[in-house]
């Protein structure tokens, strides 16, 4: 036994930051590893990972989350016998680095807590300490669809997810490796709008996940003008490598329709949490609303019969497309969001729902004005709120060559003349801030509407796949 001071064990292991504390961090300055005095960021990542068990992080550079999951990762390994760790990164090289700082930590802590969870192996992909019990494996393997298939894991680390390749597939792939009891961490700095996003975006509404945002200004060696220094450095990756929100990593420059400074100004000033989520039902003679958080439908305002509401919807293909209608009820007057749908549903059923909003937010002219897309899925919408006879549709005068003659045309038609029309004036509404949308998903849609190459030449703003 060396001369250093002896270390109870079981104290050093009784939770994730008295176990850093035992640790020594390198410098990379060609110091000698010195003592971790871990950072407020990195104390507030490790409660939470002691009570959630899924976890997203989405964090600036350079901040020490990784040496903090690296911690976690041999915490989790020194306190539970008989499991299995899962490191998944990039590729072969970051999952290996992953591991590296892990042994690092290990062989920095005093030897009474490492005689006390001796190593049995210990490689470039595999780190095992034995118990009596049984021993418990770190592995790191590379992102892949097949990684870490057939696998059952304590924990499983996910880090720079967000830069995966095929990472929706991915991650789809290793939930089934924790099942019921294992815990899913996702740690990333942002890159651009993709699966981690996705995640990201999906946890803020689900109580069962936690959710971290470090942004650049979190370690206390920095400070504004430090950051603004790295940014400008960076030009238009800058925000995204050196986030102050989360919209703003999220949102790299350029490719999409819509301004994105624009788009993080009503994501931080003007989306809300809407007052009621449910269902609209219809009995024989009224609209009823039941509370269901799976119901599709989120109200802002309760309809005011002294107002005049329309309903804008784009209808997509229904329950087994990847695609999802969006319905946004607005005030004609100040143009306000008032309530929202947004689903993967049939298009009956979408006109359905669109119908009985319809009939709820009825004005002084009668039931809303609905605004149905006519183009694809959306003719079927049309033709049933024809056959449903529903009193106010709205429609465009358009001449008909082949009668001679004005005819009603249900509906919005979206063509290669009218989008760059019905863009440029959403573009403009929004810019000047004449629209008030509050619903999040709507701005996620928005956001994902970008500039795609055309098969023969040229190109034009449409939705990104999924969306």
């Amino acid at each position: 036994m060396s001369d250093e001071q002896y270390i109870d064990p079981a104290l050093a292991v009784s939770d994730p930051e008295i176990l850093a504390r035992l640790c020594r961090l390198d410098q990379g300055d060609g110091r000698p590893p010195q003592p971790w005095e871990p950072w407020p960021h990195q104390q507030e990542l490790w409660r939470m990972l002691r009570t959630k068990r899924k976890c997203i992080v989405l964090k600036a550079r350079q901040l020490g989350i990784t040496w903090a999951m690296a911690l976690y990762a041999l915490w989790t390994i020194m306190v539970y016998p008989s499991v299995r760790v899962l490191i998944v990164s990039i590729s072969e090289r970051e999952s290996q680095d992953v591991l590296f700082r892990i042994r690092r930590l290990y062989e920095s802590l005093p030897e009474s807590v490492r005689a006390s969870f001796p190593v049995q192996k210990s490689t470039e992909e595999m780190l095992i300490l034995r118990h009596p019990e049984g021993p418990s494996i770190i592995q790191s393997l590379p992102s892949s669809s097949g990684a870490g298939r057939g696998l059952t894991v304590k924990l499983l680390i996910g880090d720079e997810a967000a830069k995966w390749p095929d990472a929706s597939e991915q991650m789809a792939s290793l939930r089934p490796t924790v099942g019921d009891i294992g815990q899913f961490v996702l740690a990333s700095t942002a890159h651009g709008l993709n699966a981690f996003y996705d995640q990201w975006m999906d946890a803020q509404d689900d109580d069962e996940w936690g959710t971290l945002f470090h942004n650049a200004l979190v370690r206390p060696d920095r400070d504004e003008e430090w950051v603004e220094r790295e940014r400008a450095g960076l030009k238009d990756k800058g925000p995204q490598e050196y986030p102050l929100t989360p919209h703003e990593a999220f949102i790299s420059s350029g490719g999409g329709a819509f301004s994105n400074q624009t788009l993080v100004d009503y994501a931080e000033n003007c989306v809300e949490a809407p007052r009621w989520v449910g269902r609209f039902e219809r009995d024989a003679v009224n609209i009823i609303t039941r509370r269901d958080k799976d119901g599709g439908w989120k109200v802002w305002e309760w309809p005011d019969p002294s107002r005049e509401y329309f309903i804008a919807a784009d209808v997509c293909g229904g329950d087994g497309g990847t695609d999802y209608s969006y319905a946004a009820v607005m005030d004609s007057i100040s143009m306000t969001q008032v309530a929202a749908f947004h689903g993967k549903i049939t298009p009956r059923n979408f006109t359905e729902q669109l119908v009985r909003a319809g009939y709820l937010y009825r004005g002084q002219s009668g039931p809303a004005m609905l605004v149905p897309e006519a183009n694809n899925h959306g003719s079927a919408v049309i033709a049933l709120l024809i056959e449903w006879r529903y009193p106010r549709v709205y429609h465009q005068e358009v001449y008909d060559q082949a009668q001679g003659r004005k005819r009603r045309r249900m509906g919005i038609t979206t063509s290669w003349q009218s989008r760059p029309m019905m863009i440029g004036a959403l573009q403009g509404a929004l810019d000047d801030g004449v629209i008030g949308v509050r619903d999040k998903d709507a701005i996620r849609e928005m956001e994902r509407f970008v500039e795609v190459e055309l098969p023969g030449g040229g190109s034009r703003y449409e939705a990104s796949k999924g969306n």
